[in-house]
C-alpha cells in the first residue's frame, strides 16, 4: 500500500520529467497509489493527491478526449468523497472546477463547464455553513467561492446577472477577509 509521501513523489517526479511517456507513467502511478490509499482510509488527502496527478495528466495531453476523460475522472472521484467533512474536498472540488471551466484544450461543451461550476458553488455553501465555527477555514472556502463566482460571471448573457454574481464575489471575498481577522492566531 502506498502511503503520502510515495504518491507526493511520484506527482513531483511527473511534473518534473521532461519525456512526456515517462511522465504520464509517473503520473498514473501516483494516480493508481493514491485510489489505492483511498481505499485502505486515506482520507480526503488521498482523493485531492489522485485529483492532482489527473490533473496533472489532464493538463500534459493535447487530445481533446482524453484530456476531457482526465478532467471526468478526477471529479468523479472528487464526487465519491463528497460524504468527507473537512474542507479539503469542497475546496479541492472547486479548485478543479475552475481548472476545468479554464482548459479551451478540453471538448466539454459550455453547458457541463457551467454546470460543475454551480454544482462547486453550492459544495461551498453546504461546506461554508457547516464551518461557521472555524473561520480560518470558512475564510479559505469563501475565497475559493468568490472564485467560482467570478468565473460563472465570464458566461453570464446578461449584465444584470453578471453584476449579481460579481458583487456576491465580492461580498464572499470581504466575508472572508473578516473570518480570516477573527480566526485564533491571526495578527
Amino acid at each position: 500500500m502506498a502511503d503520502q509521501t510515495q504518491i507526493v513523489d511520484l506527482l513531483f517526479a511527473g511534473r518534473s520529467e521532461r519525456s512526456l511517456d515517462r511522465s504520464r507513467h509517473l503520473l498514473s502511478e501516483a494516480v493508481k497509489a493514491a485510489q489505492s490509499w483511498a481505499k485502505s482510509g486515506g482520507g480526503p488527502l488521498a482523493y485531492l493527491l489522485a485529483t492532482e496527478a489527473l490533473k496533472e495528466l489532464a493538463l500534459n495531453d493535447l487530445d481533446p478526449a482524453r484530456r476531457s476523460g482526465f478532467w471526468k475522472q478526477a471529479i468523479r472521484f472528487l464526487e465519491i468523497s463528497e460524504a468527507d467533512s473537512s474542507s479539503l474536498i469542497p475546496d479541492g472540488y472547486a479548485s478543479l472546477a475552475v481548472d476545468v471551466f479554464q482548459d479551451t484544450l478540453a471538448d466539454l461543451e459550455l453547458t457541463e463547464r457551467k454546470q460543475l461550476l454551480r454544482k462547486a458553488k453550492d459544495r461551498l455553501d453546504v461546506a461554508i455553513k457547516r464551518l461557521l465555527t472555524a473561520p480560518s477555514e470558512a475564510a479559505i472556502l469563501l475565497a475559493r467561492k468568490s472564485s467560482v463566482l467570478r468565473h460563472q460571471a465570464l458566461v453570464e448573457v446578461s449584465d444584470d446577472a453578471r453584476i449579481r454574481l460579481l458583487a456576491e464575489a465580492h461580498r464572499c471575498a470581504s466575508r472572508g477577509l473578516d473570518f480570516d481577522r477573527t480566526a485564533p492566531g491571526s495578527p
